[in-house]
C-alpha cells in the first residue's frame, strides 16, 4: 500500500524503487507526485475563483492516484477515468474503494479504450495528458475536446529532445531547433508550447498559457482554450526565433532571421489574472509536499519575462568574481527563477547589468 497526500493506493511499496517504465502491469510514477500536487492546487484554485471545471478527462489514467486526489479534494467533479489497459481500471476501482469512493459512481465514470477515441467522443472541462515520453499523440485529440475556456494540462519527458541532446528529435517532433545552453529548460518549455499554440491555431483556436514548471527531468505546461480568431492571431505574432551567442548572451529574432534556437514561443507564461494570488491562498490547504509547496513559491515569486540570467555566466564573461544572487535581489527588481540555479529575471536587463558592473570593482578577479 501507498501513501500519498491523504489518499492510499494498493500498490507494492518496491515499486517506489523501481524505475518507471511502459511494461509495468500498472503504470505509476512516484516522482510525479510534485506534478500531482500542483494540478490539484491548479484546479482547487480555478474551482474557488468560479471557473466552469466539472469534467475532467484523465484519458491514459494508470492507477488513477490524480483522479483520486481531485475526488478527495475538490468538490462537484466528475472523473472520467480511462486507460486501454484492463489491467490499469482494475486497479482505479481497488483504489476507489479503498478511498471510501467506490459507491460514489455519480464522480466518475471508467472505461476501457484508446485514448484517442476516448477523447474525441466526449467534451471535457479539463484534460490531463500525462504520457510516458512525449504528449504528441494526444495534442490534437485534447485540444478539440475542451470545452470553450477548458483547461488543458500537458506533460512532457522526453526533455532529452527539447533540451538539445537530440537535435533532430526535436526538428522531427515539436519543428523547432534546439541546442545545449543554460536556458535549456525554460526554452524547452517554450518549444512545447509552440507547438500546442501551432496545433490548436489551425482551427482558430486560441491555447493560452497560464502555470508552468519544469523539474524531476520533465517539463508541465497548462493552457486555457479560447475560440477566438484574433486572439489566435496574437499568440502565433509570439513565436520567434533566439539567437544565443558564444558568451550564452541571448537575443529574440524575427523569424526568417538567423538564429540558433527555435521557434519558440516567447511571450508571458502567467496569462490568468488572479490565478497566482489564489493558488498561493490556497497552497497550505491541500496536504501537498513540502517540495512542491517550495516549487510553487519560487514560479509565483519570479518575473514573467523572456528567459533569465546566469550570475555565473555574467561574471565568467566580464573576468570577475560571481556576485551573490542575494545582493542583486535585494539591490534591483529581479527576482530567482525555477529554472536555473544562481540565476534571475529582471524586465530591465540594464538595471541589472549596471549594477553588477558598478560592484565588479569589489569582485574583480586578480
Amino acid at each position: 500500500m501507498i501513501k500519498e497526500s491523504n489518499i492510499l493506493i494498493n500498490l507494492n511499496e518496491s515499486i517506489l524503487n523501481e524505475v518507471p517504465t511502459k511494461d509495468m502491469e500498472v503504470f505509476y510514477n512516484p516522482i510525479m507526485q510534485i506534478n500531482r500536487d500542483l494540478s490539484c492546487l491548479l484546479l482547487y484554485s480555478l474551482k474557488k475563483m468560479g471557473h466552469r471545471i466539472e469534467n475532467i478527462a484523465l484519458p491514459t489514467c494508470g492507477s488513477g492516484i490524480r483522479g483520486i486526489r481531485f475526488l478527495k479534494n475538490i468538490e462537484n467533479l466528475k472523473i472520467y477515468f480511462n486507460d486501454l489497459n484492463p489491467k490499469a481500471i482494475d486497479s482505479v476501482k481497488e483504489n476507489l474503494k479503498i478511498n471510501n469512493l467506490l459507491e460514489k459512481k455519480e464522480n466518475y465514470e471508467l472505461s476501457i479504450n484508446d485514448a484517442n477515441l476516448f477523447l474525441l467522443n466526449n467534451k471535457f472541462d479539463y484534460i490531463d495528458i500525462d504520457p510516458f515520453g512525449s504528449p504528441n499523440p494526444f495534442l490534437q485529440s485534447a485540444i478539440l475536446s475542451l470545452t470553450h475556456d477548458g483547461i488543458l494540462a500537458v506533460t512532457a519527458t522526453d526533455t532529452a529532445a527539447f533540451c538539445g541532446t537530440y537535435p533532430r528529435a526535436t526538428l522531427r517532433k515539436y519543428f523547432s531547433k534546439s541546442i545545449r545552453t543554460p536556458y535549456m529548460h525554460e526554452f524547452g518549455i517554450r518549444i512545447l508550447i509552440k507547438h500546442i499554440i501551432e496545433i490548436a491555431s489551425q482551427f482558430e483556436i486560441a491555447m493560452i498559457p497560464i502555470f508552468y514548471h519544469s523539474n524531476d527531468h520533465y517539463f508541465r505546461v497548462y493552457l486555457k482554450k479560447l475560440k477566438s480568431k484574433s486572439r489566435t492571431l496574437e499568440l502565433i505574432k509570439e513565436i520567434k526565433n533566439v539567437e544565443v551567442d558564444d558568451k550564452n548572451n541571448f537575443f529574440i529574432k524575427e523569424l526568417g532571421e538567423s538564429y540558433t534556437i527555435g521557434p519558440m514561443y516567447v511571450g508571458k507564461l502567467k496569462r490568468f489574472e488572479g490565478l497566482f494570488e489564489e493558488m498561493n491562498k490556497n497552497k497550505d490547504l491541500l496536504n501537498l509536499d513540502k517540495k512542491s509547496i517550495k516549487l510553487f513559491s519560487k514560479i509565483n515569486e519570479e518575473l514573467d519575462e523572456f528567459c533569465f540570467y546566469n550570475l555565473h555566466e555574467i561574471s565568467r564573461n566580464n573576468s570577475t568574481n560571481p556576485i551573490s544572487i542575494k545582493k542583486v535581489i535585494e539591490n534591483t527588481k529581479a527576482t530567482r527563477t525555477h529554472f536555473c540555479d544562481n540565476s534571475v529575471k529582471i524586465e530591465n536587463k540594464e538595471e541589472l547589468f549596471n549594477f553588477i558592473e558598478k560592484n565588479s570593482n569589489v569582485n574583480k578577479k586578480d
